[in-house]
């Protein structure tokens, strides 16, 4: 059965398994795709896994913004792949000249290849890194909105394969709600890349 959709609740049209295509509701689809943390949203009443007091802030080069997790030693990019930051509005805006989802295998090249801030020992987190950024008290993206702000709120790719596969598997954190799989790595997912402390 069709879902019907309005203009006042488009995120009704997300929460079913189907929906009808309609003029009106395809630029609202858009939005969500290219500004997915639309709903952020973060309870005051929780404690915060990952508090702000946590992390410090550093922004080393024109477009670039890092933070140092002094908890685990880790340095992040605050955008994730795909996004540019903006300095004026501390905001991490969509770069439409640039892919914002990757295979695998795809994410995996793109971390030896970059070069962000000047550096080139960026790479992939493992699941149990990038699960340490996870804050349970927000949802949809389930990731502390301050230090990691328009985040996505879908699934990235870590760097751990599923070891009793085949290896055509690898793991994910899912940033819509903080919960983790394992998908087949030709399928298309989010990227956020870390460093280790210097």
């Amino acid at each position: 059965m069709l879902q019907k959709s309005n203009k006042r609740n488009h995120a009704a049209v997300f929460r079913s398994a189907t929906f009808c295509y309609k003029p009106r509701v395809l630029p609202a689809l858009l939005n969500v795709f290219l500004a997915p943390s639309v709903w952020a949203d973060c309870n005051a009443h929780l404690p915060a896994s990952t508090p702000d007091t946590q992390f410090s802030l550093d922004t080393p080069a024109a477009g670039a913004a890092l933070v140092h997790d002094g908890k685990t030693g880790l340095t992040w990019m605050r955008c994730s792949l795909g996004q540019q930051w903006n300095a004026t509005s501390n905001q991490c805006l969509n770069d439409p000249a640039q892919a914002w989802s990757f295979t695998w295998t795809q994410a995996l090249a793109a971390a030896k290849s970059s070069r962000y801030a000047g550096l080139s020992d960026w790479r992939l987190p493992n699941k149990k890194e990038l699960a340490s950024i996870v804050d349970l008290r927000c949802w949809q993206p389930a990731i502390n909105p301050v230090v990691f702000p328009d985040s996505p709120m879908g699934k990235f790719w870590t760097a751990s394969p599923v070891t009793y596969s085949d290896q055509f598997y690898a793991w994910y954190v899912d940033f819509a709600d903080g919960s983790y799989g394992n998908l087949g790595n030709d399928k298309l997912l989010w990227v956020r890349l870390v460093r280790d402390d210097s």
